[in-house]
């Protein structure tokens, strides 16, 4: 039996319908979109119908094989040679992948065919936005007639490799044959005429399906109010039968529950498809429901179990509470994804508060909070020793679904960026720690920039660019992640900030040393009769906890 395995990464973008289920004094109300999901097609040949040359007794040693054997890549065939004409081949050179394994380091180009047969939702799987538009383009201009489709069908979605690699070398090797896929078609989805509803309608069916057979019981024990995450996970085999249940709750008990869902869900009337041949697809979803109660003391309950550091009652929390009318309150908006207000601010040498500011959009509330802050008495914040150069942080308000709830915790976060050097460790507040942290590493690429790489690329104007680097309890740089447009660029960055030293001092957090990722956006300014670098400010990432 063979086996290919491929990710389709699916976004839904429509405003989501809201369906509520009532149970005695529990509902739920149900978000019917996915907001982000992949699909892990797993394909498996059982027929050689369409291909009477493939011998179906061969097992394959991997996907990366089998794809081989369909597709039959060749770097000398008609589609190989006009994109090596056509994309620039130097960044070839230089690309790089996050696979280890040099067979999976390869980029592919995704497209389905519109009504008229053009191609629409082209996508290149590259890290390189640059070369990614240059492939696109070049795809643009080949004449669809040539790849010789056996079947055109707006039901089919189709893959086309571009770049492999050959040795340690990165190559143009296109299919000779090219790869089209279709989707199990599930009851209620019988009428869908193209391979992107087809999509959204196996999502459609699956979220009605939860809906109507997940226990209110559950979803209650498990002390859940508001957006709540599922990921239902498991196989279609290639008679449409469902089976290899592997969900993801946000508890061990709902992801039970889900798995029992998903087991009672009808398997599909047709399986999935490639190249005319039954195959097993792997599906992955992302499933977001909205839970509420009518019992008025459940969510206070869900409440007080998310953060158990945060408390409605001490001293700080009726402070503002005392000075916060509830119309305020309930009007404060938050930005998406946002599930909190804090507040954080500095103690100068003469144990002042200084740059104390909040998370808050408004500027109206904003700054009431701070005048409110400011006229807390300090000795109740229970700071018992204080740095000029940390950053104290206190949660003022929490986001619900219902209501912002005034939530604070009894002592500060206390944390101090890494020290870049003994200059930087002079400076007098987080403010100037950064901006010290910042300007070490402006110069840093600034003396080590290399006018060349102004000639390998084709994008012009402020080009963006990030770097995630990260600061070891012993002080080391390592770069984790560069994102940049094209190959050159990111991996002199890359190099770049590798070759430093290790900073003078690393970062701590109440009053413990820790690993702390730190992005770095960097701007290239690439002019006809200039170029240089700007490093904007730098922010820290998310903590990293040992």
């Amino acid at each position: 039996m063979r086996c290919f395995l491929i990710f389709v990464h699916l976004n839904r973008k429509k405003k989501p319908q809201i369906m509520t289920l009532h149970f005695s004094d529990f509902k739920i109300k149900i978000v019917t979109m996915f907001i982000k999901q992949s699909l892990l097609i797993i394909f498996l040949f059982t027929s050689i119908v369409a291909f009477p040359q493939i011998n179906t007794s061969n097992d394959f040693k991997d996907k990366y094989e089998e794809f081989d054997f369909y597709a039959s890549p060749d770097k000398t065939n008609k589609l190989s040679r006009f994109f090596r004409n056509r994309i620039d081949t130097r960044m070839l050179k230089v690309i790089k992948f996050k696979e280890k394994d040099l067979r999976k380091q390869r980029v592919f180009l995704r497209f389905s065919l519109n009504s008229d047969n053009e191609p629409v939702y082209v996508k290149v799987s590259s890290p390189y936005s640059e070369l990614n538009t240059s492939i696109e383009e070049a795809f643009k201009r080949y004449d669809i007639k040539k790849l010789n489709i056996p079947e055109i069908n707006p039901l089919n979605g189709y893959l086309l490799q571009i770049i492999s690699m050959e040795g340690n070398t990165a190559i143009v090797n296109c299919n000779t044959t090219i790869i089209y896929d279709r989707f199990p078609v599930f009851e209620g989805c019988e009428s869908v005429t193209n391979y992107g509803a087809m999509r959204k309608c196996i999502n459609k069916q699956l979220e009605k399906h939860i809906v109507a057979t997940i226990s209110a019981t559950e979803l209650e024990n498990a002390k859940v109010f508001g957006a709540v995450k599922l990921f239902p996970r498991f196989s279609v085999n290639d008679n449409g039968t469902l089976n290899i249940i592997k969900s993801v709750g946000p508890t061990k008990n709902l992801t039970k529950e889900l798995d029992r869902i998903i087991a009672l869900f009808p398997g599909a009337k047709t399986p999935a498809m490639r190249n005319g041949n039954p195959t097993t697809i792997f599906i992955k979803g992302n499933v977001v429901l909205q839970v509420g109660s009518t019992a008025k003391d459940y969510e206070d309950k869900v409440i007080q179990s998310k953060n158990k550091s945060l408390k409605t009652d001490n001293d700080l929390a009726l402070y503002f509470k005392k000075h916060i009318t509830e119309k305020e309150l309930k009007n404060i908006a938050f930005f998406k994804k946002q599930q909190d207000i804090k507040i954080s601010f500095g103690i100068n040498k003469k144990g002042k508060l200084v740059d104390v500011k909040t998370t808050l959009r408004n500027i109206k509330m904003n700054a009431k909070l701070v005048r409110l802050f400011k006229k807390y008495p300090l000795e109740k914040l229970e700071i018992t020793a204080s740095d000029i150069k940390a950053l104290y942080r206190y949660t003022i308000i929490t986001k619900s679904v219902t209501k912002n709830v005034i939530q604070c915790n009894d002592k500060p976060n206390v944390s101090v960026f890494p020290v870049f050097n003994k200059k930087c460790d002079k400076s007098t507040s987080d403010k100037a720690l950064r901006k010290c942290f910042t300007e070490n590493i402006s110069a840093l690429l600034k003396k080590k920039f290399n006018t060349k790489l102004a000639n390998k690329t084709n994008l012009t104007g402020k080009i963006r660019m990030i770097a995630l680097i990260k600061v070891d309890k012993l002080g080391a740089i390592t770069v984790s992640h560069v994102r940049a447009p094209n190959p050159f660029l990111s991996n002199w960055i890359e190099e770049t900030l590798n070759a430093m030293s290790v900073v003078y001092k690393p970062g701590v957090f109440n009053e413990e040393i820790e690993s702390t990722k730190i992005g770095v956006p960097i701007v290239f300014n690439r002019r006809s009769n200039a170029n240089n670098f700007e490093t904007a400010k730098t922010f820290r990432t998310k903590k990293l906890r040992y």
